[in-house]
């Protein structure tokens, strides 16, 4: 009952989870976690990452603009997006790494 509360003001993201289901055909069971890592401020956005059940995600929120979300498959999709993205610098890759790493452990 409280991991459906989490998809409340989640739209985006619970849309994108049932997507991932579909296409995997590995669906979240009755009962599952959901793990977060507090938020971070990197200027004036907002960047959230977490884990549910086995399907990673990231928030980023805007000022103006609330917050969006992106689904991955599993913690090397997750990982290769931020890899993946324009100048980022191997201690800011290795600080998100680090991050997915933390949501894997606990």
């Amino acid at each position: 009952m409280m991991a459906l509360e989490f998809f409340m003001n989640k739209p985006m993201l619970a849309e994108q989870i049932i997507s991932l289901e579909e296409k995997l055909g590995s669906y979240l069971p009755n009962q599952f976690s959901i793990k977060k890592i507090p938020d971070f401020e990197i200027g004036e956005r907002k960047v959230r990452i977490g884990k549910i059940h086995e399907f990673y995600f990231i928030g980023i929120k805007r000022p103006e603009i609330d917050w969006r979300y992106q689904a991955f498959e599993n913690q090397s999709k997750c990982k290769e997006f931020f890899i993946q993205l324009p100048k980022m610098d191997e201690r800011d890759i290795a600080f998100w790494l680090n991050n997915i790493e933390t949501l894997e452990r606990n």
